[in-house]
């Protein structure tokens, strides 16, 4: 089961905001075909069928660079198993790990310097932030379902869970500029964003349902 972020929690994967977006927001299409991946990276290619439908023929299809995983890439606890971390991949648990024991200027540098005021501003909310600290002080396992790559994005489709927290899956847009690895809420309006927190988040919270259900 998929569970939403409440809305007044200062989630730090940027609030995603449902909207119908106007032409005008669109982003650029193309009618060529998906370039190649960069070293290093995959074409994940995933078919959605009409409610109901589970084979035929003409699904839609959405593909991106980056990649989609059968099981959780866990960041919290580390898996020592597991592949190393990418630079990325690093941050973002040091974001939810931040989220959990941090001072407020310990989140507020996590972000976009361009959005820091903004953030700022949130975090003068004592309720709010009190409410962010507990989800994540819960948080006991932390995994990577999926990462996208977008534009100058990574966006990170994790699940969390605890004894407190049935699974949890969220999306992290995280921008990668000269100066590191920052949050942002760039994408809170993106059209494509909004399909992938409606539609993707929830195909892949699903399939772990399942991967549960059978072990």
């Amino acid at each position: 089961m998929t569970h939403r972020h409440p809305e007044d929690r200062i989630a730090l994967s940027a609030r995603v905001v449902v909207l119908l977006a106007a032409a005008a927001c669109m982003p650029a299409l193309s009618l060529e075909s998906l370039a190649q991946p960069p070293s290093g990276e995959e074409t994940v290619t995933v078919e959605f069928r009409p409610m109901g439908a589970e084979s035929g023929d003409h699904p839609f299809v959405f593909s991106f660079h980056g990649k989609q995983l059968e099981r959780p890439l866990w960041l919290i606890p580390a898996d020592k198993e597991g592949p190393p971390l990418t630079p990325g991949e690093e941050f973002l648990r040091s974001v939810i790990e931040t989220n959990g024991t941090g001072a407020p200027e310990d989140l507020v540098a996590l972000w976009n310097p361009e959005e820091r005021p903004a953030v700022l501003a949130e975090l003068g909310d004592e309720q709010a932030f009190a409410r962010n600290r507990s989800f994540y002080r819960n948080v006991e396992r932390a995994g990577i379902l999926a990462e996208l790559r977008y534009g100058d994005f990574t966006v990170f489709v994790v699940v969390h869970s605890g004894v407190a927290i049935e699974d949890h899956v969220q999306l992290y847009p995280v921008l990668r500029s000269g100066e590191g690895y920052f949050l942002s809420n760039r994408l809170q309006d993106d059209p494509v964003l909004q399909f992938v927190f409606l539609v993707y988040e929830d195909r892949l919270a699903e399939a772990l349902a399942k991967t549960r259900g059978a072990s």
